[in-house]
């Protein structure tokens, strides 16, 4: 078996019981709220590569 395909099945298979336990940022919020503090006002780009389920670009998009 291909060895990129079969890497790929077994993160398609932990991708959403991860999602469920790490996509709430309740346990870092007050780390979040000060991140949001220093960001400079206006239109600006946070890049969130690979980091997770993307809680923390989620986060963003919504409170800013």
């Amino acid at each position: 078996m291909n060895d990129k395909l079969n890497t790929g099945r077994i993160f398609d298979s932990y991708a959403k019981l991860y999602m469920e336990k790490f996509m709430d940022v309740s346990s870092y919020k007050e780390s979040l709220e000060f991140f949001e503090k220093i960001l400079p006002q206006g239109d600006l780009k946070v890049v969130d590569i690979g980091c997770g389920p993307g809680n923390i670009s989620a986060y963003l998009l919504k409170n800013r």
